[in-house]
């Protein structure tokens, strides 16, 4: 079993302005979240209600207004660029909810994205494990094609296999079901629970009642505050 991590969002605030309207518009407003490694963690709430913003700030991504954000208990406000953007790729892996894939690189390639800070050694060892990935999520006759030649569900597929294939002590993905037909949305919850079992931390934003039931705990937006502890 992995090293157990642990995420921290505390009285988090994030605010957009409204160009339109010359003015602030809180989007999420005293947010807390308590979350470890073992568990999995659904945000859900309307469109709109910031649920990717709040996958964003987890991952270090964007800085909410307001508010604490904390990996293992060390805060990130604290951290500059350039440790933030190394403990970020040694402890989290991002599937964003476009499941952007750069367009000139295999399915395979793409997976293989982030360990190519680490060396042409590192990448040879982890190929194996990208293949495998690939494997698990029906791709294993895709590897080498480009994603112009994949369909959506199946970009989406390859998306996640990226955000894995360093076994990350934290997943966040952003309606990693979203494309997906029932078999492969079915098929992804299992990967994703198969994840919580090894020890990892997931935290996912979804409208899929599946992926929620699955969840050991869900975090509605559609109330004035949010807290969850799982």
């Amino acid at each position: 079993m992995r090293h157990q991590h642990t995420l921290t969002l505390r009285s988090i605030q994030i605010s957009f302005l409204d160009q339109a309207r010359s003015a602030t518009v809180d989007v999420v407003h005293n947010l807390s979240v308590e979350a470890r490694g073992g568990s999995m963690l659904c945000v859900a709430g309307r469109s709109g209600s910031g649920k990717t913003s709040i996958l964003r700030v987890a991952a270090g991504l964007r800085t909410p207004t307001s508010g604490d954000v904390a990996w293992d208990g060390e805060p990130l406000g604290e951290l500059d660029s350039d440790t933030l953007a190394t403990r970020r790729r040694t402890t989290v892996g991002y599937l964003d909810q476009g499941s952007l894939l750069v367009e000139d690189l295999t399915a395979l390639e793409n997976v293989l994205i982030p360990i190519l800070p680490d060396g042409r050694k590192a990448v040879r060892e982890y190929e194996q494990h990208a293949q495998q990935l690939l494997t698990l999520f029906g791709l294993a006759d895709r590897m080498t094609h480009l994603p112009a030649a994949l369909s959506g569900g199946e970009r989406q597929r390859v998306a996640l296999a990226r955000a894995m294939v360093k076994s990350p002590g934290i997943l966040i993905a952003d309606e990693p079901t979203a494309s997906l037909d029932r078999f492969w949305a079915d098929e992804v919850i299992g990967a994703l629970r198969e994840f919580v079992k090894a020890g990892g931390l997931v935290l996912v934003a979804s409208h899929d009642t599946a992926v929620m039931d699955a969840s050991d705990d869900v975090l509605s937006l559609d109330t004035a505050t949010a807290t969850a502890n799982v």
